[in-house]
């Protein structure tokens, strides 16, 4: 039974109006992961380690939150995510939501399978991931 995922966005840009989007994505499968990634510890990055996508499919839907952004003061995230051992820090600013293949397809042409969390802030952070994808269905 397919899932439907509808993603609302609003923009208000002061002085310069509105702009309101509606995206309807149809899912064979959808998983909700909560992880916690704990604190910085004698210099070392707090770190927590996902499979977002169990199975070969590529994810089409991808919403990642957590209960705070923390940044350096030069406004650098201190709570970032790598996906699939590329070697490229992605910095978690605030919530991160790309909606569609293409969109998803952004962080790697190969599909998101791990993505491994770092978090250099004194606290540890609660993240939820949100991921929507094709079902792997084998005969």
């Amino acid at each position: 039974m397919a899932t439907n995922i509808i993603s609302t966005t609003n923009v208000v840009v002061s002085g310069n109006g509105t702009t309101a989007t509606t995206q309807n994505l149809e899912v064979a499968a959808f998983s909700k992961i909560d992880v916690l990634v704990e604190a910085e510890s004698g210099g070392t990055p707090g770190s927590a380690s996902v499979d977002v996508n169990p199975g070969a499919t590529n994810p089409t839907f991808l919403l990642i939150t957590a209960d705070a952004y923390p940044a350096e003061a030069d406004g650098t995230a201190q709570l970032t995510f790598e996906v699939d051992g590329s070697g490229t820090d992605v910095g978690l600013n605030g919530p991160l939501l790309l909606a569609g293949p293409g969109a998803v397809g952004l962080l790697g042409t190969g599909g998101v399978q791990d993505l491994v969390f770092s978090n250099a802030s004194d606290e540890d952070r609660n993240v939820q991931i949100q991921v929507g994808r094709d079902a792997d269905v084998s005969p």
